[in-house]
């Protein structure tokens, strides 16, 4: 123990010199706090279709700023406590907390870059590129430092919530929360708001989208450092890490010109680069036919659906426990808004609250729908996760494929009158794209 102690003091010792000697050496690099308090985003690069429609931006910023007044408390807390839980009291760098790191890679004979302040994060975000060398981590210090001489505690959080990334095109907390929530910020819950801040750290993979298992973990353990700043009770955490999690359709892209886009930004990097691109304010004008191209991407997106259904049902995405879910307040709402229904294609997450031979009510967005057996049809066949092959359930019925708590895919047929009409659903494995070309021309 008096080893470590002495090898972490050393440690300290080293990152406090180099960091004072590194603040001269790079400081005159630096941009000045006036530039960070008058940033505005980039202009980027417009994207527009053949009718002259936007269709997609290119650009380093996306979002939609949101003053740290309107943003909850626990979603400030939970990013606090799992990001930089001694943000309050340093100034700008951590050395604690960097030493602690450093101390751990060698005690494990590795590295791994950890110990970043939120201030650090923040100017990395708005002024530095995103590889990992030295010199580029002591710019971030040095412009830590002098972020927080000039900015009081609050301007930097809300800088640094309004521009960080948070997976799926989500750059802030606002974007974050319609994207994975389909509501504002100042709407979300303890449990979304820690799913929020689980994303932080790697949002693709804690992306519930991706990987729901991971992005749970992750959650609970936002929701634990909490606790154990003394943001939340015990009681709360335990009932926050219970509560199931709503999540709002991936509408990837908005989306049906999400693959033709990429293919432009592949083709503008090579001709004008990165710089000219993300920061030059090009105007592009293709040739993209939107109607052509979303009945196109709808036409794959209900192939691959119908394929996925062949090879059967793999179950929930996940279960809640029924005791823990309060059913007669999960169903006390029944009203119904065009809103909550969306399209016909439109596929979310819903809670089964109850389930009979015949029919299943689910709640989604807020609404209670119902689920009949006509439309869960090809669930019958159910597929072995461990030989890949479908059994087919004989005597089929709902209660024999959902249970009440279980978390569900459905899509959202329409309403008539108050009864809103749902069809089961799953995120198919199988991938596909489509692609159109001109024959005579190419």
């Amino acid at each position: 123990m008096k080893t470590r102690a002495v090898v972490f003091l050393l440690i300290i010792s080293v990152i406090t010199g180099v960091s004072v000697g590194g603040y001269f050496a790079f400081a005159k690099g630096i941009p000045s706090i006036a530039e960070l308090k008058q940033y505005k985003p980039t202009s980027g690069t417009k994207i527009y279709a053949d009718d002259d429609t936007l269709i997609g931006e290119l650009k380093v910023e996306k979002g939609v700023f949101v003053p740290l007044n309107r943003m909850p408390k626990h979603l400030i807390d939970a990013v606090i406590a799992v990001e930089d839980s001694r943000f309050w009291n340093h100034k700008g760098i951590d050395y604690i907390a960097i030493g602690r790191a450093v101390l751990k890679d060698i005690l494990h004979a590795g590295f791994k870059e950890g110990g970043s302040t939120i201030t650090q994060q923040l100017a990395k975000v708005v002024f530095l590129t995103p590889e990992k060398t030295f010199k580029r981590k002591v710019r971030e210090a040095s412009l830590a430092i002098k972020m927080e001489k000039n900015l009081d505690k609050k301007e930097i959080l809300e800088l640094y919530l309004n521009k960080i990334y948070f997976g799926h095109g989500a750059y802030g907390v606002e974007m974050a929360s319609r994207i994975y929530f389909g509501k504002s910020v100042g709407e979300l819950t303890l449990p979304e708001a820690a799913m929020i801040a689980a994303l932080i750290k790697a949002p693709s993979t804690y992306s519930p989208y991706n990987n729901l298992t991971k992005s749970k973990e992750r959650q609970e353990t936002v929701l634990l450092r909490m606790e154990e700043e003394g943001y939340i009770k015990k009681s709360e955490r335990e009932k926050a890490a219970r509560q199931p999690l709503y999540l709002s359709t991936l509408r990837r892209g908005m989306e049906a010109n999400n693959y033709f886009i990429e293919y432009v930004r592949k083709y503008l990097e090579e001709k004008y680069g990165e710089e000219t691109v993300y920061k030059g304010g090009l105007k592009v004008y293709t040739t993209l036919d939107r109607g052509m191209q979303a009945a196109a991407q709808k036409a794959l997106q209900e192939g691959l659906r119908e394929l996925d259904k062949r090879r059967g049902w793999r179950g929930p995405v996940e279960h809640k426990d029924i005791k823990d879910i309060d059913v007669k307040k999960e169903m006390g709402s029944k009203d119904v808004h065009s809103a909550a229904i969306g399209g016909g294609d439109d596929i979310t997450s819903g809670l089964v609250l109850k389930v009979s031979k015949a029919e299943a009510v689910i709640k989604t967005r807020g609404i209670i729908g119902k689920l009949s057996i006509a439309d869960a049809q090809w669930a019958g066949a159910l597929l072995d996760s461990k030989t890949k092959k479908a059994a087919t359930i004989k005597w089929f019925n709902l209660t024999k494929i959902l249970k009440p708590g279980d978390i569900v895919k459905v899509k959202i047929k329409g309403a008539k009158g108050k009864e809103v009409s749902l069809a089961l659903e799953q995120e198919p494995e199988v991938e596909g794209a489509v692609v159109a070309i001109e024959q005579r021309t190419g």
